[in-house]
C-alpha cells in the first residue's frame, strides 16, 4: 500500500462496535499508510481458533519477560484486535479510534488483520500487526476530546493498547456528525440544558399560567392581560405597548398577543382572532382620534413545535397592508424566556 492510497468511503451501516487502539509513537504512518495496528513482532502467528490459554502460552513463549498481570494486558490487547470473529474483538465495519495528544482519529476497518514486516512498520511503530482503515477524520483533523461526551473521553484514558469502547458508538456518531470539531463551549451546553427543562415546563402549565408568563415577559413596555369576552371583534389575550419615535415624537406600536397552550401544529384559529381584532381596531376612528398608538401588530404564541402550513401563509398574506402578524413556537418562546432571565420572570 502506497503513502497515497485513499480507500473508498464507507457504505455500511453505522458501526455497533468500537475500539480504542494506541499507536503512538505510529500515528502519523497510520494515517498516512491507512491502517491501524498494534506491536508485538515476536508473535509469528496469530489465529482466531487459539482459546484464552493457548494465546497466553505463545505470548510467554515469545516474550518471556512478562509478568503475569502484564501476561494478562498484552492477551487481553491481542484477542481483541486480532482474534476476529470472537466475541468483543475487531471486526471489519467496526470504528476505530486512534488517540493523538489531547484529541483522536475515527476510522471504520477495512481490512482483517495481516502481518506486515516492511521497514517503516519496525517495532518503534508498533504496527507489526494491522488492519486497512477508512480514517474518516483524515481531512478535517482529529476530534478534540473535550468535544465528546464525558463517557467517552474517560474511555480515551484507558492505557491498554486496545480496548473495546462499543458502548460508545453514540458518542462517537454524534462527534462525526458536527459540522466542526470545535469544542462546545460549557455556556452553550448549559443553555441547551435550560432550554430542555424550559421546554418540559411549558408543557405543564395551563393556559392562563401561560398567558401570564407572556405577559411578564413584555413587563417593562407597559403589558397587560386583557378581559375574556369583551364587546370587540376577534380576541388578544395580552397587549403590550412597545415606544417608537416619529421625528422627534414620541409614539407607540401596540403588539397583541393571541397565546395557545397546544401540543403538535397549531391551527388558524388564532391567526384569525387576531385578524379580526386588528381590523376591528383600525376601522376604529374614534379609538385613533388623539392616540399616541400608530399602529397595531399581532402575535400568535404557541406552546407547539409548529404551525401548520395554512397559518403560517395566512399570517403572512393577510388581506390588508395594515396587519402584521408574527408567530412563536415553543423553541423560540424557550430562547425569549432564557434571554429575558428566569429571575426576571415573576409568575
Amino acid at each position: 500500500m502506497n503513502d497515497t492510497t485513499t480507500l473508498a468511503p464507507a457504505t455500511q451501516p453505522t458501526p455497533n462496535k468500537a475500539f480504542i487502539v494506541r499507536v503512538n509513537p505510529g500515528s502519523q504512518k497510520a494515517l498516512q499508510k491507512n491502517v491501524v495496528g498494534i506491536g508485538w513482532p515476536n508473535m509469528t502467528d496469530m489465529n482466531a481458533s487459539w482459546s484464552w490459554d493457548e494465546l497466553k502460552k505463545r505470548i510467554r513463549q515469545a516474550y518471556p519477560g512478562y509478568s503475569n498481570h502484564s501476561l494478562g494486558n498484552v492477551a487481553g490487547s491481542i484477542e481483541r484486535f486480532c482474534m476476529e470473529g470472537k466475541h468483543g474483538c475487531v471486526s471489519v465495519g467496526d470504528y476505530v479510534l486512534m488517540p493523538v495528544d489531547r484529541s483522536f482519529h475515527v476510522g471504520i476497518v477495512k481490512s482483517k488483520v495481516k502481518r506486515c514486516d516492511e521497514a517503516w512498520a519496525a517495532e518503534s511503530c508498533f504496527l507489526q500487526w494491522q488492519r486497512e482503515v477508512e480514517w474518516l477524520t483524515k481531512a478535517k483533523g482529529p476530534i478534540p476530546r473535550g468535544a465528546v461526551h464525558s463517557d467517552l473521553e474517560i474511555r480515551l484514558k484507558a492505557r491498554q493498547t486496545c480496548i473495546d469502547a462499543s458502548d460508545c458508538t453514540e458518542f462517537i456518531s454524534k462527534a462525526l456528525s458536527q459540522e466542526s470539531y470545535a469544542v462546545t463551549p460549557f455556556s452553550e451546553l448549559v443553555r441547551e440544558k435550560s432550554k430542555k427543562a424550559v421546554i418540559d415546563a411549558l408543557t405543564t402549565i395551563n393556559d392562563r399560567r401561560l398567558e401570564e408568563i407572556i405577559c411578564g415577559l413584555c413587563a417593562g413596555v407597559g403589558a397587560k392581560l386583557l378581559p375574556k369576552n369583551d364587546s370587540t371583534p376577534g380576541d388578544a389575550d395580552v397587549q403590550a405597548d412597545y415606544p417608537v419615535m416619529v421625528g422627534n415624537q414620541p409614539y407607540f406600536i401596540r403588539v397583541l398577543y393571541q397565546v395557545k397552550k397546544h401540543s403538535g401544529k397549531t391551527g388558524g384559529h388564532g391567526i384569525q382572532q387576531l385578524i379580526n381584532r386588528i381590523k376591528s381596531l383600525n376601522a376604529d376612528d374614534e379609538n385613533k382620534k388623539d392616540s399616541d398608538i400608530i399602529a397595531y401588530k399581532g402575535c400568535l404564541v404557541t406552546t407547539a413545535d409548529d404551525v401548520k402550513e395554512n397559518v403560517e401563509r395566512k399570517a403572512i398574506e393577510t388581506p390588508d397592508d395594515q396587519l402584521e402578524i408574527d408567530i412563536i413556537t415553543i423553541d423560540k418562546l424557550a430562547d425569549w424566556i432564557l434571554d429575558a432571565g428566569l429571575s426576571n420572570l415573576k409568575v
